[in-house]
């Protein structure tokens, strides 16, 4: 998929997302509002015991994936 020029692979963005050790389950989406605004969303389910915050999720994201 594409988003503003750039080729995204959401299976991709899932899996290093499920590599997190607080993250149980994770799925990445690609979600098109009206006007065709698209943006990239994440759902994720966390481990019991830990509650991974968004921001250091994101960090992680950065440093594993390209920009």
């Amino acid at each position: 998929m594409k988003l503003r020029g750039f080729r995204i692979e959401l299976d991709e963005i899932s899996a290093v997302l499920r590599r997190h050790p607080g993250v149980k389950e994770a799925v990445a989406t690609l979600n098109e509002q009206s006007g065709g605004y698209k943006h990239l969303a994440a759902y994720v389910v966390t481990s019991p015991d830990d509650s991974a915050k968004p921001e250091e999720l994101r960090h992680f994201l950065r440093a594993t994936l390209p920009d």
